[in-house]
């Protein structure tokens, strides 16, 4: 390609030979040279000529349109400075390893965090079931009153007890949950047969639920403070949490007997809860620090007994009675 000094420039095209006049463009032609197979250049606008003195005028101003730009308009990965292809070893792995630092600490501070609230560790032993223990805890809630050692053992060499599997009178967590889930889906059934169901309906029987569970445990928390018992806040919930069983037989009683399913389960599972909870907590309640379990006689704590073990079947009234089929 060459172009002379009035403006007039050529190409070699697509195999022919053609003269530009006066039309805007620096580089004449459409095609390419065939035999260098070099790409089109960029077409400037402004007259012949004018495109190579405005990209110069250009790079003189602000170095270019990116870093690499050359004459021509196109990227040359050539004109890259040094060192700019990839980053310098050293840096990356210095920036990995602060990296994974950060990760680290803040994996600490989130463990802290939830260890200081809900101990996981603790939290398993409430979980160490098998079925022998559920089918064993079961029978115990329906028909406690023929149980007679109430007490809680607890391992020679560790100051905790035993596990839920090896000791069934053991608070557990796993019949509340598995109770609290399939009262939620007994529930879904008795509100179709009413012709009541909708997952609106189930989200409040379920918010409903738990939110009367957590102002219990909430209430009956601050009490074990007043009272200074060995209560944990765990073992708050699981004897909290077994009268989903109650109302789960309730349910069930009602979708088969109607109306004398529904009293009759619901009067014989909150006597036999009550005396459950009675002759289980007064164990705990009424022991010192120490695990020889002494009955000291504080009023108080009979109080907060009697108001524990008295809660569970008003509250299994109450969440039951609208969803029972009559």
């Amino acid at each position: 390609m060459y172009s002379d000094d009035q403006g007039y420039g050529y190409s070699g095209g697509q195999g022919y030979n053609e003269y530009y006049y006066g039309q805007g463009y620096g580089n004449g032609g459409q095609g390419y040279d065939q035999y260098n197979q070099s790409p089109p250049q960029q077409q400037y606008p402004g007259g012949p000529g004018g495109g190579r003195q405005n990209a110069q005028q250009q790079q003189q101003q602000g170095g270019g349109a990116y870093a690499g730009q050359g004459d021509s308009g196109f990227f040359n990965p050539g004109m890259i400075p040094p060192g700019m292809n990839n980053f310098n070893p050293v840096l990356q792995s210095f920036a990995k390893q602060y990296g994974e630092t950060l990760v680290g600490q803040g994996k600490e501070i989130v463990d802290e965090k939830i260890q200081k609230f809900v101990s996981v560790s603790k939290l398993k032993y409430y979980f160490a079931v098998d079925t022998a223990y559920v089918m064993k805890k079961m029978g115990l809630l329906f028909f406690p009153f023929t149980h007679k050692d109430w007490s809680i053992h607890y391992d020679k060499n560790e100051d905790d007890a035993v596990q839920p599997r090896y000791e069934v009178n053991a608070p557990d967590l796993y019949i509340p949950l598995m109770a609290f889930i399939t009262y939620i889906l007994v529930a879904g059934v008795s509100l179709g047969m009413q012709q009541k169901f909708s997952p609106e309906m189930l989200g409040m029987q379920a918010s409903s639920a738990l939110g009367w569970l957590l102002l219990e445990l909430m209430v009956f928390t601050g009490f074990t403070y007043v009272i200074q018992t060995d209560l944990k806040v765990f073992d708050l919930l699981t004897f909290c949490g077994y009268k989903f069983v109650g109302m789960l037989s309730i349910l069930i009683a009602s979708l088969f007997l109607k109306k004398t399913g529904y009293y009759g389960v619901l009067i014989y599972f909150s006597l036999s809860l009550s005396f459950f909870l009675v002759q289980t907590l007064k164990k705990q309640i009424y022991s010192v620090t120490t695990h020889e379990h002494v009955m000291t006689g504080n009023k108080r704590r009979l109080y907060f007994l009697l108001t524990l073990a008295g809660v569970q079947p008003f509250l299994m009234g109450l969440l039951t009675y609208h969803l029972a089929v009559w």
